[in-house]
């Protein structure tokens, strides 16, 4: 009886410990991927307007390339999107996206940068049946200013 009780009690133990803490598993996932000084940056609000004007012009862009529904001569090249052309699905079957992109924080200093975001896509094919998404992917952006104009030179997530 006694080996029945200790028995129901380490599940019930089991269950208590992994069914806690889903977020602070997502915070470890995400710690272990960027190491604790980029962790960190995602902690930091930014109140810069100006900052805040640029990230969402980045991010406005982002949507604009997850959303395109096309063939891949009919895309802007990498050289004037730079590292957002990653954010392309080319795919015939695909007739429209579902695509939201929040920003998380960003910091700007002189001519360089990063942004944190949160996005979700989902492609969706003619009979509005999904065929592909992804949801709440974190991702951060290294910033560039070239020539007057901020683009996104490298974009970092788990994969």
């Amino acid at each position: 009886m006694k080996k029945i009780i200790w028995i129901i009690f380490s599940i019930i133990l089991v269950l208590i410990i992994t069914g806690c803490g889903n977020k602070s598993g997502e915070n470890l996932t995400l710690l272990r991927h960027y190491g604790q000084e980029k962790y960190n940056e995602m902690k930091v609000e930014c109140k810069d307007e100006r900052q805040i004007a640029v990230a969402n012009e980045l991010i406005k862009k982002a949507k604009e390339i997850m959303q395109f529904v096309g063939k891949p001569d009919d895309a802007e090249s990498s050289n004037s999107i730079g590292a957002l052309s990653k954010y392309y699905y080319f795919n015939n079957q695909v007739s429209k996206a579902d695509v939201d992109v929040v920003l998380i924080t960003t910091k700007q200093l002189n001519t360089e940068g990063y942004i944190w975001v949160k996005y979700s896509a989902k492609y969706y094919d003619h009979n509005n049946k999904m065929i592909s998404g992804s949801d709440k992917i974190v991702s951060r952006w290294e910033i560039k200013n070239e020539n007057g104009a901020w683009k996104v030179t490298d974009i970092d997530e788990i994969p």
